[in-house]
């Protein structure tokens, strides 16, 4: 038990020190303000979001979203007794951190930041934009759309549900998960991890 104890926590520790390397890495691009514009997108009635357009690629790198206290978690709705002590903005960081310590690697790169929102400070979160991507929901409801799992790793739907099990997801809808066609074996990613279940 001690042994296996010990090789548990050195994994823990090896992603550690690989999420900050990739936190770092994000930071330093998102800091260079110049070389990047920043464009309205549709949020899909939720706090108001926006892209990150690099200027040489005029490609999107990022996604910036506004946490404000006007937007309401799907656990204020349907666990009305549950107190959230931490902000949704911490709760998506806290997510983002957990999916990497674990070793799932199934979410893309996050940031807590503030910024100014149509002349208003607000908190909120940036999070890397995954290119060659596409959300679940844009296959299931096409003629022939859930084709597309033939085309997946066998295990990878599950392991997929079983990491969003473990990280406590309240919010497992179909938009919330993205079918990566980057890489040569298709991948399936979370985002939107605000609604973890971590208090």
């Amino acid at each position: 038990l001690l042994w296996n104890l010990e090789i548990t926590a050195t994994f823990l520790e090896e992603n550690s020190h690989e999420l900050l390397g990739k936190v770092k890495q994000f930071r330093e691009r998102i800091l260079q303000e110049k070389a990047y514009s920043i464009i309205s997108r549709d949020s899909h009635g939720h706090s108001p979001s926006f892209f990150l357009v690099d200027h040489l690629t005029q490609k999107p790198f990022a996604i910036l979203k506004e946490s404000s206290p006007e937007y309401f978690s799907s656990f204020e709705r349907l666990l009305p007794n549950m107190s959230l002590s931490s902000p949704v903005w911490e709760r998506e960081m806290m997510g983002y951190d957990m999916d990497q310590i674990l070793g799932f690697q199934r979410s893309p790169v996050i940031l807590g930041v503030e910024f100014l929102c149509y002349g208003k400070r607000v908190r909120g979160t940036v999070q890397e934009y995954v290119e060659d991507s596409s959300a679940m929901r844009d296959h299931l409801f096409q003629e022939n759309g859930a084709d597309i799992f033939e085309d997946l790793a066998k295990g990878e739907v599950h392991r997929a549900i079983l990491s969003g099990i473990i990280k406590g997801r309240g919010a497992g809808n179909l938009d919330n998960y993205l079918i990566v066609t980057q890489e040569s074996e298709k991948k399936i990613l979370d985002i939107d991890l605000e609604e973890c279940l971590i208090l």
